[in-house]
């Protein structure tokens, strides 16, 4: 996990203040609240993700998205940061699949509710770390970085490096200020199976708003679709997402803490 500062970095992202609005904290924990208000006041993006984050996880996830939908499916990534999960499927997928079979996957659509997140994505910059960079290493057996990445700098602030997204993944991602709470109340969406990713999002949230959450996607999420969650949604929004109705996924006999299906 990984916590960038635009503001860290101004000469290298010549990064304007923005008048963008600023999201409905109402059901927002408390302290997340004050923490996202004043980093809005700052004009800061705290990027609380990282390629091939869990590295271990996304083998078992290409098998399930290739079993589970091996005629495509629309994803949808909320809470999408400098979209490096975004970045880790397309590459994942591509590698796995050959980049012919993979492109009934793409675009994904990648969502944030930060006006700020979704100007830095389009801006095709990625500040990654040596570990990010040897789980990419982990993970792709038949390309590497150069494939999809230039190097702008390195050494910078904690060893990390600056990379400029090429147009060879950028092109495969539509990125979008969203809300999920005010999506999952639009009926023009979701309106077949899909695969929707909210994680390490969820604390953010009071936990009666985590249960409306819960409640609502499964409501919304049309049967046959997959949520996909994070290592901060292990116990008690797990739960919650069971007693829903959602059900863990499993793949090669083994169930899957990061992936749950509609039924």
């Amino acid at each position: 996990m990984r916590i960038n500062s635009i503001n860290s970095y101004t000469n290298l992202y010549n990064q304007k203040r923005s008048n963008a609005t600023a999201p409905s904290f109402g059901m927002w924990d408390k302290g997340s609240a004050v923490k996202a208000k004043k980093a809005i006041q700052r004009n800061e993006v705290y990027h609380f993700t990282a390629l091939f984050r869990n590295a271990g996880f996304w083998s078992d996830f290409s098998k399930h998205i290739q079993t589970k939908f091996p005629n495509g499916v629309k994803f949808h990534n909320y809470a999408a940061s400098d979209d490096s999960e975004s970045y880790t499927i397309i590459m994942k997928l591509i590698d796995d699949l050959g980049e012919e079979k993979a492109k009934k996957y793409f675009p994904i659509l990648s969502n944030d509710i930060s006006a700020t997140a979704i100007k830095q994505i389009k801006k095709r910059e990625l500040i990654i770390t040596q570990p990010e960079e040897e789980s990419i290493f982990i993970n792709l057996k038949n390309t590497g970085m150069d494939k999809y990445f230039d190097i702008k700098q390195t050494g910078l602030t904690y060893n990390q490096s600056l990379l400029k997204v090429k147009n060879s993944l950028y092109s495969k991602i539509t990125p979008k200020r969203a809300d999920i709470m005010k999506d999952l109340n639009d009926n023009t969406k979701f309106d077949e199976p899909c695969v929707l990713l909210f994680r390490n999002a969820w604390y953010f949230f009071t936990p009666n708003a985590r249960t409306t959450l819960a409640h609502n996607l499964f409501n919304r999420l049309k049967p046959g679709s997959s949520l996909i969650v994070g290592s901060t949604e292990q116990t008690d929004v797990a739960k919650v997402l069971l007693e829903k109705g959602f059900k863990q996924a499993v793949v090669d006999g083994k169930p899957q803490s990061f992936i749950f299906e509609r039924p």
